[in-house]
């Protein structure tokens, strides 16, 4: 306190004068008021943003346990894509296979879907140009071994050998037809 206040308190003048020494004297260590409002609402802003960052830190830690837990469901799908596209592949390539020896034994077969289930495709190999290697072998057995399952050939004139009789089918014999026409036009 303040001289003028221990005088007002009716206090003499000389011992408000020391009264008010020792006052300022013991409140030297002392953080003014306003000062004290000041670092009070700082902490309490400190405390503030402590608990919002701790807020975020928390939400991070939680979302970083779920990245781990994207992370391994993504890698499941990656997994399961790359092993349906095996299978696809896989699909595509019998499909190919199926179409190719469906297309070359077709013509000649009683039942081509009968026929094509007797082959060994382990042993068939199909090129880039939708040719199957190893087919002719096996048709040829099968032919030997169940003849009922081909249509038999009739011998139409071979066009390239000027009218004789070859071992052509009457749709080879066409397309030879076909064929010569073509060349001669």
């Amino acid at each position: 306190m303040k001289k003028e206040d221990f005088v007002a308190l009716g206090i003499s003048e000389e011992l408000a004068e020391k009264a008010a020494e020792k006052s300022a004297a013991e409140l030297k260590g002392f953080v003014p008021r306003d000062r004290l409002n000041e670092a009070t609402k700082a902490r309490e802003q400190a405390e503030t943003s402590y608990n919002a960052v701790k807020t975020e830190l928390d939400k991070l830690k939680a979302s970083a346990g779920d990245n781990e837990a994207l992370q391994l469901q993504i890698k499941k799908l990656q997994d399961d894509l790359k092993e349906k596209d095996k299978d696809y592949a896989a699909e595509i390539a019998d499909m190919k296979m199926s179409n190719a020896i469906q297309a070359a034994i077709g013509g000649t077969a009683q039942d081509a879907e009968l026929v094509a289930g007797l082959l060994d495709r382990s042993k068939l190999i199909l090129s880039d140009d939708g040719k199957v290697t190893g087919l002719d072998d096996q048709i040829n057995g099968l032919k030997e071994t169940k003849p009922f399952l081909f249509k038999e050939t009739v011998g139409y004139p071979d066009v390239r050998d000027k009218g004789e009789v070859g071992k052509h089918s009457k749709q080879e014999t066409r397309d030879l037809f076909a064929e010569a026409l073509n060349g001669a036009i």
